[in-house]
Formats: C-alpha cells, structure tokens, sequence
C-alpha cells in the first residue's frame, strides 16, 4: 500500500546500544522524552555472552537474566525498547555468536511474558554469524536455512517485523519524500523476502556517535526535511564518545554535549511549531506499512 501523503515531514530516532549504560540510558531519556517532550525509542541485545554489558537482556553461556532485566522487559512493554541490536554482544574480544538453540531460548523467554519486539538492527564483525546478510550477503549466515547459524524464522517468530542491515544506510537526510522509499521489501536467501527500513548516517568518517549527532540535526538538514515532506530515521550510538584517535569509549557524564543538546532543542522548536512531527520509529514503519498489524 502506498503510504498517504503526511502531514508534516516526520523524523524518528533508532539508537544502538553500543557502550550504553543504564544510568547514560536514563541521562538521554530523561533530556528528550522529559525536559524536551520527544517521543524517542531505543533498543537493546537480546545476549551478551560475556556478561559485560548492561543493556542485554540475557548474560553469560547459561543465559542468565541481565542485571537490568526486569527494566527492560518493562520498557519493552511500555515501547520505550523497540529494537533487538542483533542477538549478541561481538566487540573487541567478545566471544562468538550464541548457538540456534540459544537464540530460541531467549526469543522464547520474551514471548512467554508478552515480550515482542518489532525491529532488529546489525551489530558486530564477521564472527556475528547470525546477522542477515539480506541481497547482499558476506559473511552473514543469519538468512541462510542451512547454516546452524540461521535465525530469521525465530525473529519473525517472535514478533520482529522490520530490519535494518550495515547496507541499509543512506547519507541525504531530506530522501524519502513523503516516507516513500525509507521501507523497502528485500530477498533473503531464506526464499522470501523481509521489510527493511533506511537510517540516516551522513558522510561521517566513523559511525554516528553523541558528538556527531550535532552534525546529523544541522538546520539545513532540518530545513531540506520540512521542504520535501520528507521522513527520516536518525542513526546513532548515544552512549558512544570517542578519544582523539577515533576509538569508541563509552560516554561520560553528562552524557549528551551542549551541541547535541543545542540541536534537540532546536527540533524541539520545529516540532513544537508544527514543522517537524517527532515520532517512535515503530510508529513511523507501522504508518509507511500502511497500518497493517
């Protein structure tokens, strides 16, 4: 169905969890949803095997709960977490992918509490074997039924409906006039095809990170958006900061810098004017789906 024509140019947040903490979590929700009154969604890994990081659901070999487990399933209850990064944590040293029946534990362990999250987006290297590889495959076994790696059919399973890949990235912020174009249909090599959606990153020498968000939310960006009608889906890593040599650390506090705190602002303006209407990423792809559940 082709998605009727907004009323205003539209723009929705899709951060990665990568270095977040949950008190850097809360500093950001707190600024955007709180002070600033954004609706802005965020996402979390269904794994970490390393029982490192703070927003996974599940920790270590034997899928423990995380230690913030009960927040998260409520926030995803609530919207507040729309998107699985991937099924685990792969940085640095970070063991390999979960196995099949790991994976299927954890969806299974969602669901049975009412737990389905609509969108899953790539995270990790070329040892995330459960990443969807989509047209364009690579290492990514993740679509492939014959791979003990495969795991497309236990996300579908358990809610996800729409995805994000590393190819799925797009640097003009004003492109998908009136939303068409940002949800695409793409092959897999599971035989069928799956719903995917575009985020903005901008031609920026590393991935989006909280000191070039600034950059991502300049006004001339903003301007193109209203002009065109366009919809857009911000790409960042809220809880990223970087040293001088590029490496991603994690935030410190305050979390957001004042130039990313000057730019929500300023879309707090437009959206407060009516220019640009804010919304959750899951509503946003529900709407250019045409609605259907």
């Amino acid at each position: 169905m082709t998605p009727t024509r907004p009323r205003q140019a539209r723009l929705a947040f899709c951060n990665d969890p990568d270095f977040m903490t949950f008190a850097a979590h809360e500093d950001v929700h707190a600024f955007i949803q709180t002070s600033l009154g954004l609706p802005f969604t965020d996402s979390a890994y269904l794994i970490d095997l390393a029982s490192e990081e703070e927003f996974a659901f599940f920790h270590g070999p034997e899928l423990e709960r995380g230690p913030h487990f009960e927040r998260l399933v409520e926030y995803a209850r609530q919207g507040r977490i729309a998107a699985l990064h991937s099924v685990n944590v792969c940085i640095g040293d970070y063991p390999a992918a979960p196995s099949r029946s790991q994976i299927a534990f954890a969806l299974s362990s969602l669901v049975e509490l009412g737990i389905r999250i609509p969108i899953w987006t790539t995270h990790g290297s070329d040892r995330e074997l459960a990443n969807l590889g989509g047209a364009t495959p690579v290492y990514q076994q993740g679509d492939h039924p014959a791979s003990d790696a495969y795991a497309l059919d236990l996300l579908l399973a358990a809610g996800v409906r729409w995805f994000w890949m590393d190819h799925h990235t797009t640097n003009v912020f004003g492109q998908f006039h009136d939303g068409a174009g940002l949800l695409q249909p793409e092959a897999t090599r599971a035989g069928f095809s799956i719903s995917t959606f575009r985020r903005f990153r901008g031609a920026l020498p590393k991935a989006p990170d909280v000191h070039s968000f600034a950059w991502q939310l300049n006004e001339e960006h903003l301007r193109d958006l209203v002009e065109h009608h366009a919809s857009v889906v911000i790409y960042q890593h809220w809880g990223c900061r970087r040293d001088p040599t590029g490496k991603p650390l994690r935030a410190a506090s305050p979390v957001l810098p004042e130039s990313t705190r000057l730019a929500l602002e300023k879309l707090a303006e437009y959206a407060a004017d009516g220019r640009i209407q804010v919304v959750r990423v899951q509503d946003l792809l529900h709407d250019l789906a045409g609605g259907a559940p």
